[in-house]
């Protein structure tokens, strides 16, 4: 998971990509800070949905480990959303950037999901997580790494950022108008 969530810093070594390394680096930022806030404030998240992990379902394992920890947080699965959205991110861009590729483009995408699958296909072997866990983090992981840099594309001339700080100094607010 880790790896492929660092995977579009690969986006460096493309020759047009590195020359708006800083709007790109904002842009996998951004997607990976909704990803993680979903993941971590939403509805859908762990502490809201209570679903127990198959683990805890296997008699054969000892008592102790199926009452360890965070047994009840199955739904979804983050690790293969990270591992999607940072995927899918790259793929996005790589389309983006570079339309000479043609329909060969989109065979990016489906490259960005053989490490979604093997992340999801380990976690439910590994007992952490149902299938349908894990299709739904693959879903919103893929969604989010694409959705992001595809809203930036389209509402780029009709959008205005600003950030600010608290009169104190301790917020930070972000206005996102488009």
């Amino acid at each position: 998971m880790y790896g492929t969530a660092s995977v579009p810093f690969l986006l460096l070594l493309d020759g047009k990509v590195k020359k708006d390394y800083l709007d790109v680096a904002l842009l996998y930022l951004e997607t990976v800070a909704l990803t993680s806030n979903l993941y971590t404030y939403s509805p859908l998240d762990p502490t809201f949905v209570d679903r127990y992990r198959p683990l805890v379902f296997y008699e054969e394992v000892p008592l102790e480990e199926r009452q360890s920890g965070n047994m009840r947080n199955s739904f979804y699965s983050g690790h293969v959303a990270t591992t999607a959205m940072g995927g899918f991110f790259l793929a996005k861009m790589l389309h983006d950037y570079h339309p000479e590729w043609g329909s060969r483009r989109w065979l990016l995408f489906g490259a960005a999901s053989l490490p979604t699958a093997t992340v999801a296909w380990l976690r439910v072997r590994a007992l952490k997580h149902f299938p349908s866990d894990v299709l739904a983090g693959g879903l919103i992981g893929a969604g989010i790494g694409i959705l992001i840099p595809e809203l930036h594309r389209k509402l780029q001339n009709r959008m205005k950022v600003q950030a600010g700080f608290g009169l104190q100094g301790n917020t930070l607010g972000v206005i996102w108008a488009f």
